[in-house]
């Protein structure tokens, strides 16, 4: 199976802008997307006028219209298809379906700000996931997505990789026991 994960910033600006067709002809089996911003039906007609409108969808869309969103798009069909976490049900940050007998999950963490609320609310998301993540042990399960974690607050470019890798390895160690992060797998 070969996966595409990407933050399209809006599905229709990135059919505008070509990412769609670019998507298409990258030939994977399955695709998710972050930050889609769009109803089903504008989800829909992107995908028609890109040549994935045949495709089967799982769409998580957000109640806050024009934002957040996350969806897998699949050439076989879904089974299993679980939308939203308990607690955030409706905000367009998890879908999950099964692809065969694999899970695949497409999930947006929205960024926050150390000491805020906004804060609190990922951390409180986190541990959702987390939870939910820890029902899919045992099986064939990827999880992808625009995941905004850093351990530590950083200033400028110079720091992303080294704070993001100490994110990572927080965010492995805190929510779940095994874990792979890839960009690109087979699962054969």
């Amino acid at each position: 199976m070969r996966l595409l994960s990407a933050n399209v910033n809006g599905v229709r600006a990135a059919h505008r802008r070509g990412g769609l067709s670019w998507i298409t002809e990258q030939e994977p089996a399955v695709v998710t997307l972050q930050e889609v911003r769009a109803s089903p039906a504008q989800l829909q007609t992107a995908l028609n006028d890109s040549g994935l409108g045949d495709w089967q969808v799982a769409h998580a869309e957000s109640s806050d219209t024009g934002r957040a969103g996350v969806a897998i798009l699949a050439r076989e069909p879904l089974s299993d298809v679980q939308v939203g976490l308990p607690g955030f049900e409706g905000s367009g940050r998890w879908v999950q379906a099964r692809v065969g007998d694999v899970t695949v999950v497409s999930a947006y963490v929205h960024t926050g700000e150390a000491g805020t609320p906004r804060q609190e609310e990922k951390h409180a998301f986190l541990e959702a996931v987390g939870a939910r993540l820890q029902t899919l042990s045992g099986a064939p399960a990827v999880l992808t997505g625009d995941l905004n974690f850093s351990r530590v607050q950083w200033q400028g470019v110079a720091d992303f990789a080294r704070t993001v890798w100490q994110g990572t390895a927080f965010f492995v160690r805190s929510y779940f026991a095994k874990a792979l992060f890839f960009t690109e797998a087979r699962f054969d």
